[in-house]
């Protein structure tokens, strides 16, 4: 009867060690398994905010313009340097549109990419426009990307304000306006009319306005 007693103690004192062995080799696997999910799940969060990062970068590309810049005067021909976004030209350029202050077209062009343009970079571009200075002192330019899928949302522009250098042509110069005509000196000191110069027929011409 002892040894029996004996015998199942000593075999339960046995699956007692041998269950204590066995946890201690498998529960730093569990524990080390359990991990991996939280480690995975922060990494998945850094691409995350890795990639808003990238996205907010590229939300901020705009069109830089280098010439002419803020307020600047200018005078036809006006030569327009900058860069844009890859993904405003389509077939290599955009358009740009010089304003008068009242909103009035003044000349139209395109923004000529200076280098590969079927890109997200920034891309080099050069426009030069032609144009008769208007009677307004202020104005604008406006670069519009090109948008051949007529799609409002995808419609993007960008401005800057200029200012008109003013320009006077002497008496047989060519015109387009009254504004654009100066009165020669020897008109001028004549009291037998109060000259003045107009564009008539596209020629700066002095007129006396009481005959």
């Amino acid at each position: 009867m002892k040894k029996i007693i004996i015998f199942l103690i000593l075999t339960f004192v046995l699956i007692f060690i041998g269950s204590l062995i066995l946890v201690w080799r498998v529960l730093p696997g569990l524990i080390s398994v359990s991990k991996k999910p939280s480690a995975n799940i922060e990494n998945i969060e850094e691409k995350n905010a890795s990639k808003s990062g990238e996205q907010n970068a590229k939300d901020d590309d705009t069109i830089i313009v280098n010439s002419p810049v803020e307020n600047d005067f200018i005078e036809s021909p006006l030569t327009i340097k900058g860069v844009a976004p890859g993904t405003w030209f389509f077939e290599g350029d955009f358009p740009i549109v010089l304003l008068d202050s009242n909103g009035k077209r003044i000349a139209i062009g395109f923004a000529q990419a200076q280098g590969i343009w079927t890109t997200e970079s920034m891309v080099p571009f050069i426009s030069q426009l032609e144009f008769v200075a208007p009677v307004t002192e202020d104005g604008s330019i406006v670069f519009s990307k090109d948008n051949p899928s007529g799609l409002k949302h995808l419609d993007e522009r960008f401005s800057i304000s200029i200012r008109f250098r003013a320009t006077t042509q002497g008496a047989g110069e060519p015109c387009k306006l009254d504004s654009e005509c100066q009165t020669p000196a020897e008109f001028m000191i004549r009291s037998s009319c109060p000259y003045e110069s107009r564009c008539i027929n596209d020629k700066c011409t002095v007129v006396c306005p009481h005959f």
